[in-house]
């Protein structure tokens, strides 16, 4: 096993570090779980440090991208055109997604629809798209399958994108009923359209126990008889990586608060659960409450027990392959910012610009 210790020696910290071979652990439960020939997706939104997507490429997982700068990473690190799942909505990024050769979309609504069927004619190629079904609650995800099955005209595309699936964020069910309860609902519109949709994309998935039994019963039973089954697809979500990834950040100040302790880090997550396991890299004295907080006062955890901390010691945080540096915030396009000048009446803008973030290798560890 590396020593972390001699990590932090090595690069200082805070420090994240990923270990493949736990990616490729994660690959094998999965696919282990899911029915056979079922096709693998990985969100780059959960992680596209290049490294892991080579690994995660080199295991046959699928590109699942919503942003310019995820599909380039993706085409950077030798995934095809043709291999990107594209889940973005903005006109301009769908029209750089077909500029660079995707032909597979994710759409929601009858406008994303009819988006993607004028953007797609503009380019004189023909696109297939999943619908993203919403599987309950208020969100700007997904249409109510309700909808879809009062007016399935509207949803079926047009001269030049055609569906071809449909698509379930299943991130929130965690039991084997849940996966079979969707199936079921899906199966539902599949009839609408008359078995016109040919694949079952399934967002977030994790594997539980009895799922590749289970859901290959409920698609044998729903499916008509005589008629093809639809191919399965599922995006891993945040399971291939999620494990993989350890922070190591380094105890900047410790104060007593009432019966707790406040800890000053000098890097957290925003994902409080992720500090229940935190462990210090070199336990000492009794746990104690702790509230874990960053150097701008950020507030990592409002209470876990952990033993006695002093500034300069090193806290691990397991389990942060998805929640690391490379995720969601550095993967996406940035807002643009806008400077004004208000005592200059002819100047409508002073500067108008976009961060851009870079990856570079670091040759000076110690600087």
């Amino acid at each position: 096993m590396t020593d972390l210790a001699s990590i932090v020696d090595k690069v200082g910290s805070p420090a994240y570090v990923y270990d493949l071979a736990e990616v490729r652990a994660n690959r094998l439960r999965l696919r282990a779980a899911l029915p056979p020939r079922s096709g693998l997706f990985h969100a780059l939104g959960t992680n596209a440090h290049p490294e892991l997507l080579r690994e995660i490429r080199a295991g046959g997982a699928l590109p699942e991208v919503c942003t310019p700068s995820e599909l380039d990473t993706a085409l950077t690190t030798g995934w095809p055109a043709a291999d990107v799942l594209y889940t973005g909505r903005s006109g301009r990024d769908i029209d750089w997604a077909l500029q660079k050769g995707v032909r597979r979309f994710v759409a929601d609504s009858p406008a994303g629809v009819k988006k993607l069927d004028h953007r797609a004619a503009a380019h004189g190629v023909s696109v297939s798209f999943l619908l993203r079904i919403n599987g309950g609650g208020p969100t700007a995800v997904g249409v109510p399958s309700a909808w879809v099955n009062a007016d399935p005209a509207r949803f079926t595309g047009g001269a030049n994108a055609q569906l071809s699936g449909l698509y379930a964020q299943a991130s929130e069910l965690s039991d084997v009923d849940g996966w079979v309860l969707a199936v079921g609902e899906l199966a539902w519109t599949i009839a609408t359209y008359g078995g016109c949709v040919d694949v079952l994309h399934f967002g977030g998935s994790t594997p539980v126990p009895g799922l590749r039994e289970r859901l290959t019963a409920a698609i044998d039973r729903e499916v008509p008889a005589g008629a093809a089954p639809p191919r399965l697809e599922f995006e891993a979500g945040r399971y291939l990586v999620g494990s993989a990834g350890t922070l190591i950040t380094a105890v900047m100040d410790t104060k007593p608060f009432r019966d707790k302790e406040i800890v000053v880090l000098e890097f957290g997550v925003d994902a409080p659960d992720s500090f229940a396991a935190a462990t210090p890299l070199t336990p000492r004295g009794d746990l104690v409450d702790s509230v874990l907080v960053g150097p701008f006062a950020e507030s990592w955890a409002h209470e876990v027990r952990l033993s006695s901390l002093r500034p300069g010691d090193l806290l691990v945080v397991p389990g942060v392959g998805a929640h690391g540096p490379t995720t969601v915030p550095p993967t996406h396009p940035l807002p643009v910012e806008v400077v004004i000048d208000r005592d200059d009446p002819d100047s409508s803008a002073v500067h108008v610009s976009r961060l851009l973030l870079t990856r570079y290798p670091d040759n000076q560890p110690d600087r």
